[in-house]
């Protein structure tokens, strides 16, 4: 499958860096999750740019999840970047990245474990599926969660898909929180 998006070409089957004015885009897209990761250069007004692409890119592919960051410019080696949002491994990643991403590729994306309601982490832009949304956390639904701890703002896409959006900063925070829920794929 592969679709052109706004000048992007997506294809299912492979994961590419694409350069665009002066940040590098990376995006994946496979077993119907989307991943797109944005190294910011000197233009810093991409972010919202980015989230927009995101959510058209998952409505148009048809994705039952979705997520977008923004990593500041030499934060980290763009093969990081790549293996972060393919899933696939890099000799620049530690070894806890590898095995976490091995998890993700395995359990996550090919065992299509964000249909059962499981998150691969906590992005700045997060296209949640209803399965996702309505998991429980701490007695009550993800979403009921996320309101009442102000991590974020919530806004229905469509009956089956939600748009879950934070800051950089309490991505950090919600994620710790959800992993002690055991809501993401350790």
């Amino acid at each position: 499958m592969e679709d052109e998006i706004e000048g992007f070409t997506i294809s299912e089957q492979s994961s590419k860096a694409l350069l665009q004015r002066d940040f590098e885009k990376i995006t994946f897209f496979q077993q119907g999750c989307l991943n797109i990761s944005v190294v910011k250069g000197r233009d810093e007004s991409i972010a919202a740019t980015m989230r927009q692409l995101t959510i058209d890119c998952a409505r148009c592919l048809g994705s039952s999840y979705a997520l977008m960051t923004t990593i500041p410019y030499g934060f980290v080696p763009p093969l990081w970047c790549g293996g972060v949002v393919s899933g696939y491994a890099s000799a620049e990643l530690p070894a806890d990245d590898l095995d976490r991403l091995g998890r993700w590729m395995s359990r996550g994306v090919l065992g299509r474990a964000f249909d059962d309601g499981w998150l691969r982490g906590v992005y700045e832009l997060n296209i949640l599926n209803k399965c996702q949304a309505n998991r429980t956390v701490h007695g009550t639904t993800l979403i009921d969660w996320v309101n009442r701890n102000r991590y974020g703002t919530w806004s229905e896409i469509s009956e089956n898909r939600f748009r879950w959006d934070l800051e950089l900063e309490t991505c950090i925070r919600a994620e710790h929180s959800l992993i002690q829920f055991n809501l993401i794929v350790q």
